[in-house]
């Protein structure tokens, strides 16, 4: 198998940060889970991953998605945590831009493996227009982790625990992804 360069996209960042509850911020768990998915994927032969944001910075929508089409990525991850009003919505989502056959199944196999190893509930993979996803060249996924807002969660997501079986679920789903293309 050739080499596959694959966008790791931490969602937010710097002023941005996305969800917040209880203390904790996505823009920090998407980048924590960000970096654990760049490490597996450099450890594994024939993966090379590289991030969209490295630190804390806030990085247009359109410039993450320009990265990643400059660079010539074969996938596009773009990491985040959800929020809601109601504390008992929660479980874990995938998206990718309708139309795209490709990004479908990549979804589909990230969100199998990623509730394998994070038994939440599944909400399953939908069809979105988020910008990332609409403007990027490659197939393209949007992991919703699960919800910040919901009971337990902040303090959850902000273990290494959470964030490692996090980041091995999309790793393997990303393997499957173009093992089994």
């Amino acid at each position: 198998m050739a080499e596959q360069l694959v966008a790791i996209d931490p969602g937010h960042g710097g002023h941005d940060p996305g969800a917040v509850s209880a203390g904790a911020q996505e823009k920090d768990i998407a980048l924590a889970v960000s970096w654990k998915i760049a490490y597996v994927l450099d450890y594994w032969p024939g993966y090379k991953p590289f991030l969209t944001r490295e630190e804390d910075s806030f990085v247009t929508l359109q410039k993450r998605a320009g990265l990643a089409n400059t660079a010539e990525a074969a996938l596009f991850v773009s990491v985040h945590t959800n929020a809601f009003s109601n504390p008992e919505a929660n479980g874990t989502e995938t998206f990718y831009f309708p139309g795209s056959q490709e990004g479908k199944r990549a979804a589909g196999l990230i969100q199998d493996e990623l509730l394998s190893g994070l038994q939440l509930r599944d909400r399953g993979i939908k069809r979105a227009r988020f910008a990332v996803l609409a403007r990027t060249l490659m197939p393209a996924v949007l992991v919703e982790l699960g919800f910040l807002t919901a009971e337990g969660k902040p303090e959850l997501m902000q273990t290494d625990h959470f964030q490692w079986l996090s980041a091995v679920g999309i790793c393997h789903g990303i393997r499957k992804y173009f093992e089994e293309g």
